[in-house]
């Protein structure tokens, strides 16, 4: 995203612009931020930046001319605030300073907004921040789609296998009905083999040297 600031010779914000070309290889049209003054024919003019760890750089203003400055990205501080001062006549103009304010990442397209703000009114002053945001692609909407087919197929994947498991339970429930109705007695594998022994069912297991069983009993726990 391209962010500028259009500013009269008084250094107040008159426009901020931020404009999105679609991707390509040319640099400037990447994430930036201009500012153009359009400056009068007042000597020694200059803009200072301060920006991380008061990193400065002084920028010269010629007289009567409209200048263009990018800021470049050495002076975007993360996770705080960047400055940009004006000087006419090599005064500080103590009230026009601007002040961006930054996050700690930038991702995606990057839009510069105003921060001031009266009775519910956004307006152009000195306080801005910068944010971003990821610009989806045709390929990017593409995956989305994929990924929401695929998470259908998992829900539909296990509603298959949530009535599967129904169906076991339905099973156990049906075993341990054959094994109360036959009461001393346990049928294993058909008729090949047949335990005689007394059955406990229980939904608890065992407590060890606490009321044994007779031997030969058989114990079996179930939820």
């Amino acid at each position: 995203m391209r962010n500028k600031f259009i500013l009269d010779s008084n250094y107040e914000v008159q426009l901020l612009c931020n404009i999105q070309e679609p991707y390509d290889d040319v640099e400037e049209w990447r994430n930036s931020i201009l500012v153009e003054v359009d400056a009068d024919s007042t000597a020694n003019q200059y803009i200072v930046i301060t920006g991380a760890e008061g990193y400065t750089d002084t920028l010269d203003i010629v007289p009567g001319q409209t200048n263009t400055f990018t800021i470049t990205m050495d002076f975007w501080n993360y996770g705080g605030i960047s400055t940009i001062e004006f000087y006419k006549n090599n005064q500080l103009l103590e009230f026009k300073t601007l002040y961006i304010t930054f996050p700690d990442i930038l991702p995606g397209v990057c839009t510069i907004s105003s921060d001031s703000e009266s009775e519910g009114i956004i307006y152009l002053g000195q306080s801005y921040s910068m944010s971003g945001s990821y610009y989806p692609s045709p390929e990017t909407i593409k995956e989305v789609e994929t990924k929401v087919d695929d998470i259908e197929k998992d829900v539909e994947d296990m509603g298959d296998e949530i009535d599967l498991a129904k169906g076991d339970i339905e099973d156990l429930k049906t075993d341990k009905q054959d094994v109360l109705s036959a009461g001393t007695g346990i049928l294993i594998a058909s008729d090949t083999v047949s335990v005689t022994h007394p059955i406990v069912l229980s939904t608890e297991d065992l407590t060890p040297n606490v009321s044994p069983l007779p031997t030969g009993t058989i114990y079996l726990v179930y939820e």
